[in-house]
């Protein structure tokens, strides 16, 4: 019974990663983001899901 469950588990993961990794990937970045040229973006669309990256904004001589 409980090599059953973990294998329905294990099939239920291996399922839904296939799906995520079939989609492709959008990229959004601003025009300043780009400019930039560094190797990672503002956010990321995979299907319906959008994967938002945490921006922190600093003030030259300021902890703020």
């Amino acid at each position: 019974m409980h090599l059953t469950k973990l294998t329905l588990g294990l099939l239920a993961c291996c399922w839904l990663a296939t799906n995520v990794f079939a989609a492709n990937p959008v990229h959004h970045n601003s025009a300043l983001q780009e400019s930039l040229g560094f190797p990672f973006s503002e956010a990321v669309q995979v299907g319906d899901t959008l994967y938002l990256s945490g921006q922190v904004h600093l003030v030259s001589g300021r902890h703020q």
